[in-house]
């Protein structure tokens, strides 16, 4: 498959999901034998502030060990789910050296 990135979603009250997003992130890259892939990590369920495990700056961490881009969002009340469609295509259009070619759109 022609896949040109990735978007890797972990639970922010789930200590676990946050270490299986690690797990499958190695397994794409052994997948594609490449040292990078474009991705996005998504920290879900911010609403949940008061059962949060995995912090902000945790996310970013990882985010930025990988050369990702992080978002801390909420599906249930809709915050920040169109940057999670917006950073994965900045981040596929900055593996693919800035194309200008556009081949998805979010809206």
């Amino acid at each position: 498959m022609n896949i040109s990135g990735y978007v890797l979603v972990f639970s922010v009250n789930s200590r676990k999901s946050f270490d299986i997003v690690q797990v499958i992130h190695d397994k794409i890259l052994d997948q594609t034998g490449k040292h990078e892939v474009p991705c996005v990590i998504v920290g879900n369920k911010a609403d949940l502030r008061m059962e949060r495990v995995v912090s902000v700056e945790q996310g970013k961490a990882l985010a930025d060990k990988w050369g990702a881009k992080y978002v801390d969002a909420s599906a249930k009340e809709n915050q920040y789910v169109k940057d999670v469609f917006e950073g994965i295509i900045q981040q596929i259009e900055k593996a693919e050296g800035g194309t200008t070619e556009k081949s998805c759109v979010v809206s």
